[in-house]
């Protein structure tokens, strides 16, 4: 696995996680599949799906799916498949309010991709990363240009508190401090910060905490307490009950089932 230090500065791409894998257990509900992140998935047969309410979609091999952030869907599968999957982050604001589940049909390039990641064996690696950042750059470029719109230019003051809140490290942070990193009063950085992104400082800088939780509990051995104190939260106690107010699950039962799925 990746996380998004090793993607390169100029892609609109950041990635948080990737592999392929055989699937045997793919039941998850909503509370758990609705994340602040994109998804793209990929597999070898069609016994894999997932439901956007009442509206059920196969997985295939025929098709790529791309998910957008924030979709409440479903998933299940009927017999093991093979996955390759990516979740990212993308700097192009996607527009569409009606398309929130996309499926793209597969070309030659992405197949061969898939079935050399199938028999890579263990590890991945420079070669194998950048082989998948060209699968998920080319399968972006393929979408309708209408369903984006380029990311707005950033405030020059913002541009350094938003490189250090996406990237958590040990410690917390709070709104005087990343004013006072912006060169401004903490009133009018909270304006010009929820102006700019669309959420205040304080939210988005949890959700990025959480998201790096996440990638740490589905792709490292660290301790809960371990990841608690590297995402800049007090303790364990703290810790769970904000994960679990933003994903609906304890940070114990996230690792689990994801670990389950990877079995």
């Amino acid at each position: 696995m990746y996380n998004s230090n090793n993607t390169p500065a100029q892609s609109p791409v950041r990635l948080l996680s990737w592999g392929c894998g055989h699937v045997a257990d793919w039941n998850y509900p909503a509370s758990i599949m609705q994340t602040s992140f994109w998804r793209c998935y990929l597999n070898d047969r069609a016994v894999a799906h997932i439901w956007l309410g009442a509206k059920k979609f196969s997985l295939s091999d025929k098709q790529i799916c791309l998910i957008a952030p924030d979709t409440a869907f479903s998933c299940a599968n009927d017999q093991d498949f093979w996955q390759l999957y990516f979740h990212f982050n993308l700097e192009w604001t996607f527009t569409s309010k009606r398309n929130k589940v996309l499926f793209l049909p597969v070309w030659p390039e992405a197949k061969q991709f898939f079935s050399q990641m199938k028999r890579r064996g263990a590890g991945i690696t420079q070669q194998h990363f950048l082989a998948g950042l060209g699968f998920l750059h080319s399968a972006l470029g393929r979408l309708p240009a209408e369903l984006f719109s380029g990311k707005p230019v950033l405030d020059s003051r913002l541009q350094g508190v938003i490189k250090m809140l996406d990237h958590p490290t040990i410690g917390h942070f709070s709104n005087s401090q990343l004013a006072q990193r912006a060169g401004m009063g903490e009133n009018a950085f909270i304006r010009l910060f929820s102006s700019q992104i669309g959420k205040p400082p304080q939210q988005y800088y949890r959700e990025k905490r959480i998201e790096r939780a996440c990638w740490l509990l589905n792709n490292s051995k660290a301790s809960i307490e371990q990841i608690a104190n590297e995402t800049g939260f007090v303790d364990r106690y703290h810790f769970s009950k904000v994960f679990k107010t933003s994903t609906g699950e304890t940070p114990a039962s996230y690792r689990r089932l994801r670990q389950k799925g990877k079995a």
